[in-house]
């Protein structure tokens, strides 16, 4: 019985660090302006991280909320990319 309960406790905590794994994936995808390493995120990106965990299966990439985890404004752009003169309309 314990090794049940224990077998069924690992794999829920399998089954919630995919889910997050989808989460880190979804803003690899879709927060990084072209030819750049580093993601334009906004200030309260990883607020969203914890419901996207908790939805069964992790959220998918429809349900992923890139308007409030990616920063899509051109003060953000300068903000993520100082110097680089990336401009709004050549991102995404």
């Amino acid at each position: 019985m314990k090794s049940l309960v224990l077998a069924l406790l690992v794999c829920a905590l399998v089954g919630t660090a995919m889910s997050c794994d989808k989460f880190q994936k979804y803003m690899e995808m879709f927060c990084k302006y072209p030819g750049e390493s580093n993601m334009c995120l906004t200030s309260n990106a990883l607020s969203y991280k914890a419901s996207c965990c908790a939805s069964k299966g992790g959220c998918n990439s429809r349900e992923f909320p890139k308007d409030k985890v990616c920063c899509f404004t051109q003060a953000c752009l300068d903000r993520c990319y100082p110097g680089k003169g990336h401009r709004m309309g050549t991102v995404y």
